[in-house]
């Protein structure tokens, strides 16, 4: 089960094809050793796990008042997880500090991985194009979303940190260790995704943090937390794509109320700020006229039917989904499920709180972010990460050893 869980830990960043293969092993391995010594284990904080739980039931009960149950139907396929990992929460056993540490590894090594893989690629297309275009944002990280990829590479930066507290470097090797944390910074710079960047200074913050707890000097402190982010915003500007999407992003905020609605003739002109305005405000009349959502499977065509009403032609072509996980999960299931996603996310942070688990803080500060300008939990790569790291979180009984 160790070796399984440790696959999963590496496979969730690089080798997204390979999750639902070992999420299953791991299924049926739990239910037959369940059921051999006829034992559950009940998670140190199950709350969390009961809440995503609760939010699949009403997904399932979305499905009778969906006007697109076969749409619904998929959904739920997608978002299995949600029942999948709230029920591996009582059939696995408690899981030690030794095992957290090996999980963590194995998801450093994925995330460096799926460095190693994007890059070499991204370079000799670049190379063949004799164009620096490939080696940013979609065309870098072709398989997996910049968002979703910059947010696991945030979080293994933060383990880098916390190991590099605690003086147990890569390969044993102080050097490759700082080496490891600056190609960390390099990439998610060149993944352009203006959220990982936000993501990097959470795990920056949080890794200040834990130093000061630490009692590391506040002047070496604020020197490395200063030389991090100034590496992340230099190679944010040497790289043009990553400028430029910077320089939109700020001139959309300052432009918000002229840009909010263009006409057809321009729809080329959108960025993916002024396209969130756009689905956040239809995302918010869904709410605020079904209160208990519009169903399962339901949103796109809900949505889609307000773009078109609207005239926002741009957004109804692409399908755009609300760009905010509480809106989305507000639209299509109402505001009880908004009720659980949020009550998951605060018991997930008293439980930080309370055990002083910084990577477990930072961990529920990335999905927050997340939530507030993607919707995450809309596909496997969102769903996974956060059901698996609650899993992890909530099954270690006593305090993270990172």
């Amino acid at each position: 089960m160790e070796a399984l869980m440790t696959a999963l830990a590496f496979a969730i960043p690089c080798f997204k094809r390979a999750v639902p293969t070992i999420i299953a092993l791991i299924l049926i391995t739990a239910i037959v050793n369940a059921i051999r010594h006829r034992h559950v284990s009940v998670p140190y904080n199950p709350l969390p796990n009961l809440f995503v739980a609760g939010i699949f039931m009403l997904l399932v009960v979305g499905l009778t008042y969906s006007a697109h149950p076969d749409d619904g139907v998929n959904e739920i396929g997608i978002k299995l997880s949600f029942l999948i990992f709230p029920l591996l929460g009582f059939l696995l056993p408690d899981i030690t500090p030794s095992q957290y540490k090996q999980y963590c590894r194995g998801f450093i090594a994925g995330c460096f991985a799926f460095i190693l893989i994007t890059v070499v690629r991204a370079s000799m297309r670049s190379i063949e194009a004799h164009d620096l275009y490939y080696m940013s944002y979609e065309s870098l990280s072709w398989y997996v979303h910049p968002t979703y990829a910059a947010t696991y590479q945030a979080l293994s930066l933060f383990m880098l940190f916390q190991l590099w507290l605690k003086k147990e470097y890569v390969f044993g090797k102080h050097v490759v260790h700082l080496l490891a944390v600056i190609v960390s910074l390099i990439f998610i710079a060149m993944l352009s995704s203006k959220a990982g960047l936000i993501a990097v200074l959470i795990a920056i913050a949080g890794s200040a943090f834990v130093a000061h707890r630490k009692r590391i000097p506040i002047i070496r402190i604020v020197g490395s937390a200063a030389v991090a982010i100034a590496l992340l915003i230099g190679s944010t500007l040497i790289l043009p794509s990553s400028a430029k999407r910077i320089s939109s992003a700020l001139s959309d905020v300052k432009h918000a109320e002229e840009n909010q609605v263009l006409a057809p003739e321009k729809e080329v002109s959108y960025s993916s700020t002024q396209l969130r305005l756009v689905t956040w405000s239809a995302s918010w009349q869904l709410m605020t006229e079904n209160a208990f959502g519009v169903g399962t499977g339901e949103t796109e065509h809900a949505l889609t039917s307000i773009y078109l009403q609207e005239g926002e032609t741009y957004a109804a072509k692409r399908k755009l989904n609300a760009h905010n996980q509480f809106l989305q999960l507000g639209a299509e299931l109402g505001w009880p499920a908004l009720l659980l996603l949020c009550a998951c996310l605060v018991t997930l942070s008293q439980q930080a709180f309370q055990r002083h688990e910084p990577a477990l803080a930072v961990f529920v500060a990335l999905c927050a972010m997340n939530f507030l300008f993607e919707s995450f939990l809309e596909v496997q790569a969102g769903i996974v990460f956060f059901c698996f790291w609650i899993l992890i979180f909530t099954k270690t009984k006593t305090t993270s050893p990172l």
